[in-house]
């Protein structure tokens, strides 16, 4: 009866059943990978759109901030932008380097440096003359000074430009020398707050009052605070969320490392530089940039030499063929470097207090010399 034709078809039951339970079992664990992926790909755009954002919004209120700071300490923009900006932006670089430290991995730091500095002027000063000309705040000498003078005057009036220079050939002898100790660490770190003392009591006589002076210092401090944070935490989910994508999309960890990474610790001088020229706060650009430089040499390596001696190793290679010219040069590749930001330093500076003007033409040229740089390392 019944009960027989169950015991008869036991068999057919029992493997329709299990492989029933099987396809459910492998379709259900097929959905949740897939919904795991997609909602992995989902938490990478999300973390790309809000740094992104956080970037934008970030370098809009510091800005503001900072402007609105300059005017209730009747100071220029640019002060601001050398004092504070600068080195609230350059706090990445200072993490990066630390934690390199910890890591053991000492000779980032020195690369870090490298890197950040030539971007500094090449990437970001060159996007920044593309979206607004660079025009030095307006300064002038007496023609019948006499050169003495006139030499004695511009070091005095734009010490951010000397002291980015001298930092420059500090580095150069650090690269030579092989090492950096903690007593030298610490006499860079002298030096920088002997600079930003000398820069904050300098004269005022180029200060121009803007209108807006409504909100209050401690609304300025704030906003200060809270776009260098939203600009540096930004930054880090945007590299965070781009580095992710690039490798769904099968990109080498070489080619995420020169392209994301390489501008991703760029990105907080970049933003605020870029949203600067839009509000055609230049000078405001131009003082993030050189203050920036100034706290890679001084700051992050004199902080980074005293939790441990840097060792500079000669490890940066270029692809530049010149055996074939027969030119034998005895720089090492990290001599050529710290010589590389020495020169693109006194450029800048002529740029900006001979020529006066960053302009179109310059940005390009500045954006080009950076991809070939770049890809020299490759």
């Amino acid at each position: 009866g019944f009960k027989g034709y169950l015991f008869r078809n036991d068999a057919v039951y029992g493997f329709t059943s299990n492989w029933f339970s099987f396809n459910n079992y492998f379709s259900s664990n097929c959905f949740m990978a897939s919904s795991l992926y997609l909602w992995k790909l989902m938490i990478e755009y999300i973390y790309l759109i809000v740094g992104f954002l956080g970037l934008i919004l970030g370098a809009e209120i510091l800005i503001r901030g900072s402007v609105n700071l300059a005017n209730i300490f009747k100071v220029s923009p640019f002060i601001i932008g050398v004092v504070i900006v600068a080195g609230g932006t350059s706090l990445p670089e200072l993490a990066t380097s630390l934690q390199s430290i910890n890591l053991g991995f000492e000779e980032i730091v020195i690369g870090n440096v490298i890197g950040s500095n030539i971007a500094n002027i090449l990437l970001i000063i060159g996007v920044v003359a593309l979206i607004n000309p660079i025009v030095e705040i307006k300064s002038s000498t007496d023609s019948s000074f006499s050169l003495v003078h006139k030499v004695g005057y511009f070091v005095s009036k734009n010490i951010s430009d000397f002291v980015a220079i001298i930092s420059s050939i500090i580095f150069i002898y650090f690269c030579y020398k092989g090492s950096i100790a903690w007593i030298e660490g610490l006499m860079m770190l002298i030096c920088l707050l002997v600079f930003l003392a000398s820069i904050l009591m300098r004269d005022k006589a180029d200060y121009e009052e803007e209108s807006d002076k409504s909100i209050s210092l401690w609304l300025s401090l704030v906003l200060v605070i809270v776009g260098l944070f939203a600009v540096i935490y930004g930054s880090s989910l945007f590299i965070s969320g781009a580095t992710d994508i690039a490798k769904n999309f099968g990109l080498s960890e070489t080619v995420i490392g020169i392209t994301i990474i390489a501008i991703g610790t760029s990105l907080p001088e970049l933003v605020t530089g870029v949203i600067a020229a839009i509000k055609k706060q230049t000078d405001f650009a131009i003082g993030n940039i050189l203050g920036s430089n100034i706290y890679n040499v001084f700051g992050v390596l004199g902080i980074s030499s005293l939790f441990a001696n840097l060792e500079i190793s000669n490890y940066f290679e270029h692809n530049f063929i010149i055996e074939r010219l027969s030119i034998n040069l005895n720089f090492s590749g990290i001599i050529y470097d710290a010589y590389f930001i020495l020169v693109l330093t006194i450029i800048f500076v002529l740029l900006m207090r001979v020529r006066r003007k960053i302009g179109f033409k310059t940005g390009i040229i500045f954006l080009l010399i950076y991809s070939a740089y770049i890809a020299s390392l490759v």
